[in-house]
């Protein structure tokens, strides 16, 4: 997404947690912890939000957190905060006049104990803070030397009165203005080790504690520090990671560093570790708060040990975008979170206290196993309200099955398919209660896998189907059997410009064909380039069930279908190109400005090079005839209308029998058949279907985000409310747009009064859903690629599917 521009940093999306549980050790012997005791650790939590000393006669628009730090007890960083310009104000010469920026200090409960702010009467700038280990506050400063005009570099400690009491001056072998410092770091024996902007890596540097320049930190390899350097039995490490030309195969590296020289030496591969985002070093070893929990590392194991679990506590986990934890001791912990705003315009620092509690307040609630593939936020929200609810019998506990040990980045050679590792657990008596977006999974699809929901949704514990669209559960049936139950909603398919081409929702290979044959004569293309092996996937779509029959291990892909679709997909693939461009740029004004709703950027140079620009940029000028896309939300689907020319129409992408737009489950929860509490799941899943949880898990008007509302008056009722917030932001930004230039190339659409019967029409005309088939289909992918090349048949490559695809299914 592109923001304002105005000094927003990025953060690391943590889209879903990691939360682990003791597997049952025999199939008919469930070991696994099921009614929570009063013994069970249990953390208290207290979550306060750090606010920026802001000036209250003024209007905010932008914050931003710099960089923050914990030590003693406290709580200080830097920020950037940007207010609303005048009426009148020029925003090219006038801005810097709203825009403050400084150094906060924070108490355990929130309060600003003190706020320095960066220019100073004298003109000198702070640069970075940190604190060290007596608990001083140290900030790296510009000094003015107002009588050259000219800053030089120096380290001041103030105590905790804000006085100051040492000063030392760099001896910089560079200008001040030649070096863009951000980060400052205070080594226990007093070397102070300085951060910044280099090319093409963050760069480092080394000061005695007189400030005499020792090196800059540089490896022969092309690795880089990724994280604070510490010291361990008297010697300096640091985790490093790859440079781009680095062909180790090793990813996070824990590597020495001869602080005389600067150099990286040659380290040790740290595969315990996931991310460096949150490593903290403390007197009694290396710890990492990541979405999983709070672990701490064991180099001479090289193994994550679990401290605490965030199934141990009740926090919101979706505020948990980037933390650090700071340990006091086993029974104490301080966490801060940084969190952005839905546009990015806003970014929140929060300090999460978390303290053991003696007893356990959820005792004699019985405990839910949840197993997903990539948990959502919206799932996690729901979690979070309901787990906190005292009234409820049960406790959601989960496991995120693509974040598992052996599957986490740098790692995968080592790991197993998640997928696969999920199907050996059911079948081996050690799966979860209940499967959380596994839809579409056809190898799961099968009553000695998953239980069929339709008896429990007519049961006298059930749902009325009248009240629902019906005909999405009905889509998701296989064989008459619904193994999973969409909780929320998207739809897939083609967006086509409806000027250059007339179809039906549900039309054909053959029905493509006659429709290319109609296009301008070389004005307008088909579809942006995209891989023949994309293609063939969206050719196949959901009729894949008509070659594959895990129940009864049968495979049947020499067919008339199949050979149309591998052949389409020649025609109208590109063999070489990697990538199918699926989004367009798009963009927002501030978060009071535009709530969250995106607009598409055009006519920016700063993309004139980005491939998915330009080919955003062919489907708004009526360049490219069709998009292949999802729609999850209103707000999407109303942009992705007016991202062809204004002229957009949903339709299925074409297919040899002709789908249709076919449903996917934004989420979707299913039961285990070898659950020994299949009435305490169904319990737990009817309860995603109330109003309140319907409306709570369907608001999202963000891109891939909640998906439709599977009740239809929820559906109604956002759907409305969506309507009249986009047509809200459209006039704010229409009025606003002529005073700030940040907006002039993001184009905002209005919302059709006739939105809402559109969706419906499409919504209720679905009766296929999205079909994933896992590694089968990547042997389809992989036998396909000859024929792509042309240097063998259809017939060939179809044979060859067979084959290699009935060992599979004949393995499940």
């Amino acid at each position: 997404m592109q923001g304002l521009g105005k000094r927003v940093c990025g953060t690391v999306l943590v889209l879903s947690l990691f939360l682990g549980c003791t597997s049952c050790k025999k199939k008919d012997k469930d070991g696994r912890r099921r009614e929570v005791k009063a013994s069970d650790p249990y953390f208290e939590s207290e979550l306060i939000e750090l606010k920026l000393p802001a000036d209250a006669t003024q209007e905010v628009e932008i914050t931003n957190i710099e960089s923050v730090g914990y030590q003693n007890d406290k709580v200080i960083l830097n920020y950037y905060i940007g207010y609303k310009l005048p009426e009148g104000a020029d925003p090219m010469i006038d801005v810097y006049d709203y825009v403050q920026t400084g150094t906060a200090t924070y108490d355990l409960k929130g309060n600003c104990v003190r706020d320095q702010q960066s220019t100073d009467e004298s003109g000198s700038t702070v640069d970075a803070t940190c604190i060290d280990k007596d608990g001083n506050t140290v900030a790296l400063m510009g000094i003015l030397n107002q009588n050259l005009f000219k800053y030089t570099t120096a380290v001041v400690w103030m105590n905790a009165e804000g006085e100051e009491i040492k000063r030392v001056d760099l001896d910089t072998p560079w200008e001040y203005d030649d070096k863009m410092l951000s980060s400052i770091q205070i080594l226990p024996d007093g070397k102070i080790v300085l951060g910044g902007t280099g090319y093409p890596d963050y760069e480092y540097y080394i000061f005695d504690e007189q400030g005499k320049f020792i090196s800059n930190v540089f490896s022969t390899d092309h690795r880089s520090i990724s994280g604070e350097i510490f010291i361990q039995d008297g010697k300096y490490y640091a985790l490093t990671t790859p440079g781009e030309d680095d062909e180790s195969g090793s990813f996070y590296v824990i590597s020495e560093i001869d602080m005389s020289t600067g150099e990286i030496k040659k380290g040790k591969d740290a595969k315990g570790i996931r991310s460096t985002q949150s490593i903290i070093v403390t007197e009694d070893g290396i710890y990492s708060s990541t979405s999983q929990g709070i672990s701490k590392y064991n180099m001479s194991t090289d193994t994550m040990e679990e401290v605490l679990d965030w199934n141990q506590t009740d926090v919101d986990r979706t505020i948990l975008d980037s933390i650090k934890c700071y340990p006091k001791n086993q029974d104490e912990f301080h966490v801060i979170i940084q969190k952005h705003s839905s546009s990015y315009d806003k970014e929140t620092c929060y300090l999460l206290n978390l303290k053991r509690a003696e007893k356990n307040p959820h005792v004699g609630q019985k405990v839910l196993y949840v197993g997903g593939l990539e948990i959502p936020e919206s799932f996690y929200e729901y979690m979070y309200s309901y787990n906190s609810t005292p009234e409820h019998e049960l406790r959601i506990e989960t496991i995120d099955y693509a974040l598992s040990e052996d599957m986490t980045m740098g790692n995968q050679e080592a790991g197993q398919d998640p997928i696969d590792k999920l199907y050996l657990a059911i079948l081996s008596g050690e799966g979860p209660d209940i499967l959380l977006n596994f839809d579409g999974y056809l190898q799961f699809f099968d009553e000695s896998m998953l239980v069929d929901l339709n008896p429990y949704i007519d049961g006298e514990k059930g749902l009325n189907r009248s009240e629902f669209f019906d005909n999405i559960f009905r889509s998701m049936e296989v064989d008459g059997k619904l193994y999973q139950a969409p909780v929320t909603f998207y739809l897939q398919g083609c967006m086509i410009n409806s000027d250059v081409l007339h179809v039906d929702r549900n039309w054909t290979l053959d029905d493509l064909d006659q429709a290319v044959r109609s296009l301008p004569d070389d004005e307008v293309s088909l579809l942006s380039p995209a891989p023949c092996r994309f293609l063939l996937e969206k050719f196949v779509g959901s009729e894949v069930v008509d070659y594959l029959d895990y129940p009864k291990k049968q495979v049947n892909f020499s067919s008339e279908g199949m050979v149309k679709a591998l052949e389409e997909a020649k025609k109208y693939g590109s063999p070489n190109t990697k990538i199918y461009y699926v989004s367009a740029v798009y963009g927002s004004g501030t978060e009071a400005l535009s709530e969250g709703i995106l607009g598409l950027v055009v006519d920016n140079e700063f993309f004139a090079e980005d491939e998915g620009y330009k080919a955003s940029m062919k489907l708004y000028e009526g360049m490219t005839a069709m998009h292949l896309t999802q729609v999850w939300n209103v707000a999407e689907y109303n942009m992705m209308k007016n991202l062809l020319a204004e002229k957009g129409k949903l339709v299925g992408c074409p297919t040899f029998k002709g789908e249709g737009v076919t449903a996917g489950s934004g989420i979707s929860l299913s039961i285990v058949a070898s659950t020994k509490y299949k009435d305490e799941a169904w319990e737990l899943i009817r309860s995603f279907y109330t109003e309140e949880a319907q409306r709570e898990l369907g608001e999202s008007y963000q891109m891939r985000e909640g998906g439709f509302a599977m009740r239809k008056t929820v559906f109604d009722e956002v759907c409305v409310n969506t309507v009249e917030k986009i047509n809200r932001v459209y006039d704010r930004v229409k009025k606003d747009a002529s005073r700030d230039t940040d907006l002039d190339d993001t184009k905002y659409f209005r919302a059709d009064e006739a939105t809402l019967d559109e969706l419906h029409e499409i919504v209720e005309g679905v009766h296929c859903s999205v079909k994933i088939v896992g590694s089968v289909w990547d042997i389809i992918g992989e036998e396909a690629e000859g024929y792509f090349a042309g240097s063998r048949s259809a017939e060939d490559v179809l044979k060859n599917i067979d084959n290699r695809a009935r060992q599979i299914v004949q393995e499940k």
